[in-house]
Order: C-alpha cells, then structure tokens, then sequence
C-alpha cells in the first residue's frame, strides 16, 4: 500500500482495492503450496484428487498448530522459574540503540542479575491474549517502573529462563559500561506500597483455635485444608484458592496456589480450565491477603510467609 501511495501522490486506498485484493490472492503460500486464488479454486472444483489435496492439507495444518501449542505450553514459565529481563524492556537507550540498527552495539541483552517469577497472569476470561509474567529480586521485592507503584507486566519474550544456581558474572553497572550507556536507568525495585504496609501493620490476629503443629512444617494436605475456598484480593480482582500443589523441579521447590477469579467460579467450580488459570506462589497469596486485611489472616501466617519465599 506505501508503493501505492507513493506512486499516486495520494493516501486514497479505497480505489485501489481491487488490485491490492488480486495482489494477495496471487502470492504464494510455502505451507500450502499455492496462491490463495489457486487453492480456492482446487476447493470449489470437487474433483476427488481436490479432495484428497484438502484432507492432506488440513492434516498438516492440524499437525502445525499442535506443535505450535506444545511449543507454547513448553516455553511457560511457573511462579518460582528463576529468570533474567530483557534490559531493552527496562532502558531507554538501548530500545533506541536497537531502533537505529545499531543492536551490535548493545554487547550485554539479559540483567546480570537473576530473577524470580512471582506470578503468571493469564487473559481475562473471554479475552485473547498471552500470559504476563510479574518478576521480584530474591528479596521478594518485585520489579516496577519509575514513578509507578505496581509490579510491571513482562511478556514471555522479555524473560530468559535460567538455573536457580546461576550466579552474576558481571554486575548492573559493567553491562551499562558495556553497553556505553550514560546515565542508564536502574532496574526499579519496590516492596508493597507504603499506604497498604501501614494497613497490614494492624491485620494479624490470634488464631481462634490452637495450631497442631507450626504452619512452617504443613504439606500440600494440610495447606489445601487450610486455604481451600478462601479468598483473596490481587490488584482490584477478587480470586478464590481452589487448591494448593507442590512444584518440585530444578529451578523451583516450593507450594503453589491454583486460583481463579471469583466471577469464573459458580457452585462451588471453576468455569475456567486448569490450563487458562493463573498460578500464584503460596507466600505471594499470603502476603496479598495480609496487605488488604482478609479476614481469614492470622499472625502465624507471618513466620509461613517468610519460610515459604527463603525456599527455592
């Protein structure tokens, strides 16, 4: 269309339609070997080696959006995956560096610095979409940007999934030198917001009946038992525990929280498939429910919270 408007002088795209449509039912399709116009053709044709064409090409196709699928479901990442940021997501000079075509200037891609997934965000129900990833420091700090109080959003290609025990080779500050940045932006930092901190100072209260054993020794029965039909508040949508898992793996051994928003679930079931429900670590439901005063927090939630986010 660029060609077009350039060789007419003009931005009227609407006369030239017809050419623009005839232009893409003439390009050809390696994956289906022939133009558009060509394959409609074959299709209204009803000759048996036609129809023998088409069942071959809807089985390839089939058979490359299941791989795209099992790719996709390979590459998601988990509350507690370990990871490294796409520095151009986090600074400014280096988008610019890249946007100029001088990307082999930028020597360092990924942080120094490793990372902890704290939560997945899938699509809100009905909505189209790939999942977002909210990512904290070891101090259970999450990342945001500046000026702003909530965690920032990644998309999976942002993030680079690494080993737990992968160590800095080289700091923040020899990447910027790197990468000869002047004045680059730090990676931004917070823990919960100062007005929400000062709600949770008040929250503890003594449990009503006498614990068998410290919360700091339960397992997936005892926490699901625990947790199972409560709920709690993440960033202004309400969600309910449907259950809690242990993920044992090389980059994670720690209790996760099956969760679905409240809205999705009716009598007593989630109207969202396992696949599409977010997971959230267990500590992180536990700190959110603190910060925002649900009633079925006590203080011994205090000492799980802090065992739980020293786990891996």
């Amino acid at each position: 269309m660029r060609q077009i408007f350039v060789r007419t002088n003009s931005l009227a795209w609407l006369p030239n339609l017809p050419g623009i449509q005839s232009a893409k039912n003439s390009q050809w399709n390696t994956n289906h070997g022939g133009t558009p116009d060509q394959i409609m053709t074959r299709f209204e044709s009803n000759e048996p080696k036609d129809r023998k064409y088409f069942r071959e090409l809807k089985k390839s196709q089939t058979d490359f959006y299941k791989s795209r699928l099992e790719n996709y479901e390979e590459n998601l990442l988990s509350p507690g995956d370990y990871v490294r940021i796409k520095l151009a997501t986090r600074q400014t000079q280096i988008r610019q560096k890249i946007k100029a075509g001088n990307k082999k200037l930028v020597v360092v891609h990924w942080t120094p610095e490793v990372y902890r997934v704290r939560e997945r965000k899938m699509p809100k129900q009905g909505r189209i979409g790939l999942p977002k990833y909210i990512v904290e420091n070891e101090d259970g700090q999450f990342i945001t940007k500046e000026n702003r109080e909530y965690p920032q959003l990644f998309n999976r290609s942002d993030l680079l999934k690494v080993m737990a025990d992968q160590r800095n080779i080289i700091s923040q500050k020899n990447a910027n030198t790197l990468n000869r940045l002047n004045n680059p932006e730090d990676i931004m930092v917070k823990g919960e917001q100062p007005a929400r901190e000062a709600i949770a100072q008040a929250v503890p209260v003594a449990r009503a009946e006498p614990i068998a054993k410290p919360l700091t020794e339960y397992k997936t029965a005892e926490w699901n038992a625990e947790l199972k039909g409560k709920e709690f508040t993440d960033e202004g949508i309400r969600y309910v525990i449907l259950g809690v898992e242990y993920k044992r793996g090389d980059n994670v051994n720690n209790y996760l929280c099956d969760v679905v928003e409240v809205a999705n679930y009716v009598n007593g079931k989630s109207t969202v498939k396992k696949a599409d429900r977010p997971y959230y670590m267990l500590y992180a439901v536990l700190k959110e429910a603190k910060l925002h005063r649900e009633n079925w927090y006590v203080n011994e939630y205090d000492d799980a919270i802090k065992a739980l986010q020293d786990r891996k």
